[in-house]
């Protein structure tokens, strides 16, 4: 198949490491891929020296339909935070294109302002979570026939080891005199270097943990708020550190190899973390924040005692920590089943197989049944609403309070009247402000 892969632009972020892995690892499926991007950045450079695929820089959407009319691919596929209307509605439009087949990844699962697009555009949404959001924002469409055969998902921010070394990294080498102390526990943090991606209060956090958890020492990566910076280190001295943000992936899954545990904390949440994706397929499992209203893909990524834990606070977060330090069988168990699940769940050639296959059915290539997708929003949402109820209920009234939350929130009027609050907030601080907070967008 002739696929394009677009993406928002060639820098750093989640969505454009998934453009990056699909893009390589479809092109060394024998498939001929081409990336476009709106603007220049180091990721072109990254995908060109790994693959075959080409790669384009065409900053505005005539010029991408320009391209893409002239290609006349099998596949457009578009990843972006969401569905890209104004080049979605030219292509639809456009003669030439009309047996391409148009896919969009909305990474947060905003339904799309025109729904006429959902008739023609198939959703491979970036996981469970953001199928149970749109699903439910949209009347439950995977019941529907007309909606429910457009709607999918696949992991779109895979694991994807640089070498088969790295694999399977030796852990106990690590651990060997000379690297670090035996005792030592690491609790890291993998982050881009944005403050909408940093909680403020991770100064705060982590000095509770330096006091609490014994043995501990803190190695973050993208911490974004040097003032935080400083004053840790000069409190905390070599039990604090924390690494610029790198382009090397080499150095850093070096780094992060030598965590035993992450501690995830997102001011507004995720729907498919890369940055929780990546340690796990190193066998480092993550404690994250639950993100009760916002952006909580978390919880389909955290399975208890399965790749780490999922907690409602920060006070659960470091009973969790001294759980682990304390019970370092415990600890490498739960490293052992964090692996193996990324690399049978989320490994880019887990990832790339499954696109193919849905590639091949919306195609009508395939004659493998669909998923009943219906009862997989059904198992989720039910186990969603349970562990939201045990982490921020608790008693009869919060159990109660929960549920009225969440039944808010899968209202598409209601959340999009609370995203438009937090917008109205925010443009209302100084924009040179670097405590701001992103909500929701």
């Amino acid at each position: 198949m002739i696929i394009v892969k677009i993406i928002p632009n060639y820098s750093l972020g989640g969505i454009q490491k998934a453009g990056q892995v699909l893009a390589t690892r479809l092109s060394k499926m024998g498939h001929q891929v081409v990336v476009i991007g709106a603007a220049d950045g180091p990721r072109r450079s990254m995908i060109q020296a790994d693959s075959e695929v080409e790669c384009h820089v065409i900053p505005d959407e005539a010029g991408q339909q320009e391209f893409l009319s002239n290609l006349q691919p099998d596949v457009i596929h578009i990843h972006g935070p969401t569905y890209n209307e104004p080049l979605l509605l030219k292509l639809m439009s456009e003669a030439r294109l009309s047996e391409t087949l148009l896919v969009s990844t909305p990474v947060f699962g905003r339904p799309p302002e025109n729904r006429e697009i959902l008739k023609t555009v198939k959703t491979c949404c970036v996981g469970i979570y953001s199928l149970y959001r749109i699903s439910k924002w949209l009347g439950n469409p995977a019941s529907q026939t007309n909606l429910g055969s457009n709607l999918d998902y696949v992991c779109m921010t895979p694991f994807s080891p640089s070498s088969p070394d790295r694999e399977t990294p030796d852990h106990d080498s690590e651990n060997a005199p000379g690297s670090r102390e035996n005792s030592d526990f690491v609790i890291g943090r993998l982050g881009r270097a944005h403050p909408s991606k940093w909680r403020r209060d991770t100064e705060s956090t982590i000095n509770s943990i330096l006091e609490q958890v014994p043995n501990s020492k803190w190695v973050s990566v993208g911490l974004p708020y040097k003032d935080q910076v400083n004053r840790l280190t000069k409190r905390w001295g070599t039990r604090f550190v924390n690494h610029d943000e790198t382009t090397n992936y080499e150095t850093l899954l070096k780094w992060v190899s030598r965590w035993d545990v992450q501690l995830f904390a997102s001011p507004s949440g995720e729907c498919f973390a890369s940055s929780i994706c990546e340690p796990a397929g190193l066998g480092i499992p993550t404690i994250a924040l639950s993100n009760l209203i916002g952006d909580n893909g978390q919880s389909e990524q955290i399975l208890d005692g399965v790749t780490g834990y999922l907690v409602g606070n920060q006070t659960q977060a470091i009973s969790k920590l001294i759980l682990l330090e304390s019970n370092r069988h415990r600890l490498k168990t739960l490293k052992a089943s964090t692996r193996l699940h990324t690399h049978q769940q989320w490994h880019q050639d887990v990832a790339a197989k499954k696109l193919i296959r849905l590639y091949s059915n919306w195609r009508g290539c395939s004659t493998e049944d669909s998923r009943p997708l219906e009862a997989t929003v059904d198992e989720f949402t039910n186990d969603y609403h349970a562990r939201m109820k045990k982490l921020h209920g608790g008693t009869f009234a919060g159990n109660a309070r929960v549920s009225a939350t969440l039944a808010a929130l899968e209202s598409w009027t209601v959340f999009n009247t609370i995203v438009r609050l937090k917008r109205a907030k925010n443009s209302l601080l100084p924009t040179n402000n670097a405590q701001k907070q992103i909500g929701p967008n």
